[in-house]
């Protein structure tokens, strides 16, 4: 603080802005690059610990990620509500997973009304960062991707080069 006051009387009260941002700058903690995986704009992800990957469009300005869902169904398991659900990848194959429900959530879309769609949690696999995350189900069907990636699975591991794709490969054990 003594630096400051020095600063200040020998470049006067003009300069006390620009003085105390760059002490506010320097005094920020530093975020290693060396610690993220650089990601794409789109990525392949696997589900739920299998080898089954599918194509995910990462998009920065969701918060939650979406799945394609088809055939969805509520079912009881253990005196609990569960959804039963398709996912497809661009090959053609399908698998079958079920998922406890967690709850509805109100999506906004652009130009349209708000959609309710069922979350679960499910494992996705992005490099080599496995995370548990709420994920909605809708049909996605007239989309260029099975999946959205949004920024809370993202947060704290990746950064995004929107000028790549296809960067990483899924590697999670």
């Amino acid at each position: 603080m003594n630096k400051l006051i020095d600063l200040l009387a020998n470049y006067g009260p003009g300069n006390a802005i620009i003085i105390g941002m760059v002490l506010l700058f320097c005094s920020m903690p530093t975020v290693s690059v060396a610690d993220k995986q650089i990601i794409g704009r789109v990525e392949r992800v696997t589900l739920n610990n299998t080898d089954f990957a599918i194509y995910a469009k990462i998009d920065t300005g969701a918060k939650n990620s979406s799945l394609n869902a088809t055939n969805y169904k509520f079912i009881q398991k253990n005196n609990e509500k569960w959804l039963e659900f398709n996912v497809t990848n661009r090959d053609g194959e399908t698998i079958k997973l079920s998922k406890k429900f967690k709850r509805f959530t109100k999506i906004k879309r652009k130009g349209a009304e708000k959609q309710k769609r069922p979350v679960i949690e499910l494992d996705i696999c992005l490099g080599t960062v496995k995370k548990r995350v709420e994920v909605n189900l809708v049909n996605r069907s007239n989309f260029n991707y099975q999946m959205l990636i949004g920024v809370t699975f993202m947060k704290g591991d990746f950064i995004v080069d929107v000028e790549n794709e296809l960067t990483v490969e899924p590697r999670c054990r």
